[in-house]
């Protein structure tokens, strides 16, 4: 009996010093999967603004279409609070996101990407979402990869 109690003991010890590491590869995992994500957007956006012509004005230009795929809360991953895109200069924007219990996140994209109204993209939530990027030219007529929901 005695070693039965020994052995609940032990293994509760053990899960207490393993779990807060397991957490802190969760949050890691989640840093390196939004990395990937933010990577796929910019692969996509340097491609369009490097490849392909600017439409005229009014008229809609090159797509590419992209899955973006946010982590869930799991044992080995964690969600993802907040996820902003915003244009800060003519050919660059800048990713901020949040994994749950880590601290605040920043990464460049090198092209102009905007939301339809030519601002701050906000995004989130866990599993797979659909975007489309198109290159066109933004309310001024700037070279604008704008990042919309299909």
């Amino acid at each position: 009996m005695i070693r039965y109690v020994l052995a609940v003991l032990l293994t509760v010890a053990i899960l207490g010093i393993a779990m807060p590491a397991v957490e802190d590869t969760a949050g890691k995992q989640s840093d390196q999967q939004m990395a990937n994500q933010v990577a796929k957007i910019e692969q996509a956006a340097v491609s369009l603004v490097e490849n392909e012509e600017l439409p005229p004005e009014g008229e809609t230009g090159a797509r590419r279409s992209i899955t973006l795929r946010f982590p869930g809360d799991s044992l080995l991953s964690r969600p993802v609070t907040d996820f902003e895109i915003e244009r800060v200069r003519s050919n660059l924007s800048v990713v901020r996101y949040t994994v749950e219990g880590r601290s605040r996140q920043r990464l460049f994209i090198d092209a102009p990407v905007a939301s339809a109204a030519d601002g701050t993209i906000e995004l989130g939530g866990t599993g797979e979402k659909e975007f489309v990027l198109t290159y066109e030219r933004n309310e001024s007529g700037a070279p604008t990869v704008f990042l919309r929901r299909p």
